[in-house]
């Protein structure tokens, strides 16, 4: 982060962060959004939260970076309960993923839309 008008040593911008977002970039590690359609991961958007160990409904409640860390605070949908859950950008391990609500949304319907057509007698 700047420290007046100087940067840390190994302090990473946000614009090389965004830079290296490519599936074959530096950064293509801290890809955690997940979407079919056009997002823009706006605060109060919703996701389906998946970690090694647990998934689940969440809602995005604030997002940060500071000093080579992106900070994002989820809260549960059906507890309420606010975690916050934070990436090193140098660290590679999978932490979790957030998969758009909205995609599962339209990919639920047109299943059940297809099934209801399968599923209509024949004339």
């Amino acid at each position: 982060m700047a420290v007046g008008n100087q940067f840390k040593p190994h302090q990473t911008t946000l614009d090389e962060i965004c830079e290296g977002l490519s599936p074959e970039g530096k950064y293509s590690h801290l890809q955690v959004f997940l979407y079919r359609i056009k997002s823009t991961h706006k605060i109060g958007q919703q996701y389906l939260f998946v970690s090694r160990t647990a998934f689940g409904k969440v809602k995005l409640m604030n997002i940060n970076y500071h000093e080579n860390l992106i900070k994002l605070e989820l809260q549960d949908s059906f507890s309420g309960a606010s975690s916050q859950f934070t990436l090193d950008i140098n660290d590679k391990e999978f932490r979790f993923l957030l998969i758009a609500w909205e995609d599962i949304y339209y990919i639920l319907k047109a299943e059940s839309n297809i099934k209801a057509y399968d599923e209509l007698p024949e004339l």
